[in-house]
């Protein structure tokens, strides 16, 4: 990975993801961009039908973000001077979607954080927007939580969908460098150790890295994966997330969704 892109989200303090951004760089020998975006989409939908009370704070709103992001480039470059990373800088109004998605074309992996349960703006994007997000975009998203990254034990979830093969493959040719100790835990009708799907994963994870373990965990997905991954103590998951919906109507991302939801895990998602 020779270019890595950083989502400055709204916040005043965002130095734990600068820190956690530049370390990945670092280690990847990467040129990294920060990209700071103004998010005029609640603006722009509302514009014509509230009152001018509600445009003055919008625009007050508004204003406030492009201070503080105005803040975030200048902390950013000041941090990537003193560690000696590569770096520039680009700055946004519009749909961080519709711009993400755009940007992350020219870069090998997009790094982001999550605004969490409680969907709030200045942590990060939501865990919705981050799953469209993953769906839109043609290479992997790094999601962080609200603390500098260790990222050194890496759970990679195989379900036996092709989403969760590429997720896992491009991670193990790209991106092995993030973790020290990695596990391969097949899941649902991924679980059987008699069955194709498990072998031909299992071969191909140890092919890479001969010290991978792993693990079967029969079951739904959606009820088991984030109890293991939280037991196993996981500093990263590994994740796949379908483009559209499977033929029997499960809706895709429910398990990127529901980690994100209900824990502070990272995820690298691939789609």
């Amino acid at each position: 990975m020779k270019h890595l892109l950083v989502h400055l989200c709204n916040s005043s303090k965002p130095q734990w993801l600068i820190e956690s951004a530049i370390e990945l760089a670092t280690l990847a020998r990467a040129r990294l961009r920060g990209y700071t975006i103004v998010d005029t989409r609640h603006f722009l939908e509302k514009a014509g039908m509230e009152s001018s009370g509600y445009a003055g704070v919008e625009a007050t709103r508004l204003a406030l973000a492009e201070r503080r992001q105005t803040e975030s480039r200048e902390t950013f470059v000041s941090q990537c001077i003193r560690r000696e990373v590569p770096c520039d800088v680009r700055d946004q109004r519009g749909d961080p979607l519709e711009l993400l998605a755009d940007e992350a074309k020219y870069h090998d992996l997009t790094i982001l954080s999550c605004g969490g349960k409680r969907n709030i703006p200045e942590l990060g994007l939501s865990p919705q927007d981050l799953i469209e997000l993953a769906q839109r975009v043609v290479q992997p998203l790094l999601i962080l939580r609200h603390e500098p990254a260790s990222l050194n034990r890496v759970l990679l979830v195989y379900d036996g969908s092709s989403a969760a093969s590429r997720a896992i493959r491009s991670f193990l040719s790209n991106a092995f460098f993030l973790g020290r100790e990695f596990r391969l835990v097949c899941v649902g009708e991924a679980a059987d150790p008699q069955g194709g799907a498990y072998r031909e994963m299992t071969q191909y994870c140890q092919s890479r890295i001969a010290a991978m373990e792993t693990g079967l965990l029969p079951g739904s997905p959606l009820k088991t994966v984030t109890r293991y991954a939280q037991k196993w103590e996981a500093d990263l998951l590994v994740l796949g997330i379908s483009r559209s919906a499977n033929w029997w109507g499960k809706p895709y991302g429910q398990l990127a969704s529901d980690v994100l939801q209900q824990t502070e895990l990272p995820i690298y998602a691939f789609a």
